[in-house]
């Protein structure tokens, strides 16, 4: 019998790990899976690599439900979230230029804001600064209007009135205030805005030609994010900024998933601290931890109406990146894409 204080912290670790598992749902084919995938209503992009091998490459659904323009595979999708694992890249990518280091103070460079005492670097990428997690905050998400632009220094602002939620190092807890604040120093440690670095040194490098940062989406894309069936428009992304506002493409994203391979963008050194796991199997920017015999770096993007998920199968190679404009309601899918592929490649 599993002692129940053991038990806890087990289900509590799995759920915090995106909820993956090892699905019961058994395809006999790849086709089989695409057909699952399509009568299951999935609304969406699914890109699969082995290597530099394709596996799977295919649209499903609407750009919007309204027009039924057919998805694009090449379509722009808002990847929330997994901008993190970006703007991470991009520290380290400081930090080898010699212009700020993982363990620097963040007062050493945003000394006016005494709250953030004995925070390093390195917290803020891990989730253990105990920066308050602003989307979190009722005030400040009712505060946003589609005209309303906010900077980095206005949530940062907004950052400052809230406690730390516990002493740094102490606890985990997720934080996209504290993604904000690294997006602050890249910009104070370079000398340019966060995303204009971001560009240069990570995404032109790699070869994400369709990856960007646009406050609004819609001038960009013709996805439109969908919420209980409806379409909704006028979306304003400048409340995500470091956090989560980078919108890209599956074929882009996939060319991302290198850097934890093959790709040159960053030393080995670098990869090496950005895969090694802290609290909660929260490495900088990404989750790492062990999947069956192998070994999985994962993250998940949510913004209003957008969902995404990416993966990184170590040992197999196998890249997979999925995202719907459906909130997220067909979540199960891409754990059914990643048991597929892990069992059979």
């Amino acid at each position: 019998m599993i002692h129940k204080k053991f038990k806890f912290i087990l289900i509590t670790f799995l759920f915090i790990l995106n909820d993956i598992s090892f699905a019961e749902v058994k395809f006999k084919s790849l086709n089989d899976l695409s057909s699952h995938i399509k009568k299951s209503g999935f609304n969406g992009v699914i890109l699969v690599m082995k290597g530099n091998k394709t596996l799977m490459r295919e649209s499903f659904g609407y750009r919007d439900i309204e027009s039924k323009t057919p998805i694009q595979i090449t379509d722009k999708f808002q990847i929330g979230s997994n901008t993190k694992q970006i703007v991470a890249a991009a520290v380290l990518k400081l930090q080898e230029q010699g212009k700020l280091s993982l363990e620097d103070e963040v007062t050493k460079y945003l000394p006016a804001y005494t709250q953030f005492n004995d925070i390093k670097v390195r917290d803020l990428l891990n989730h253990t600064s105990g920066i308050a997690n602003y989307t979190e905050h009722k005030n400040f998400m009712a505060s946003r209007t589609y005209k309303k632009v906010f900077s980095l220094d206005d949530i940062i602002d907004h950052l400052a009135k809230s406690k730390l939620d516990f002493k740094p190092r102490s606890k985990w807890k997720y934080s996209n205030g504290g993604f904000i604040v690294a997006g602050k120093i890249i910009e104070l440690a370079s000398g340019e805005s966060w995303y204009d670095y971001v560009k240069r040194e990570i995404l032109i490098p790699i070869g994400m030609n369709d990856t960007d940062h646009k406050v609004f989406f819609e001038k960009v894309s013709k996805v439109r994010c969908h919420l209980n069936g409806s379409v909704v428009r006028n979306l304003n992304l400048s409340w995500a900024l470091s956090a989560g506002s980078l919108h890209s493409t599956v074929d882009d994203m996939a060319k991302w998933l290198s850097v934890y391979s093959d790709s040159d963008v960053l030393e080995s050194y670098s990869k090496k601290l950005m895969q090694t796991p802290n609290k909660n199997g929260y490495a900088l920017g990404v989750y790492s931890y062990p999947f069956g015999t192998d070994h999985l770096i994962t993250h998940v993007g949510v913004t209003r109406g957008f969902f995404s998920k990416t993966y990184y199968l170590k040992k197999s190679k196998i890249k997979i990146v999925t995202i719907d404009n459906m909130n997220g309601q067909f979540k199960n899918i891409p754990d059914l894409v990643l048991n597929y592929f892990y069992k059979n490649y």
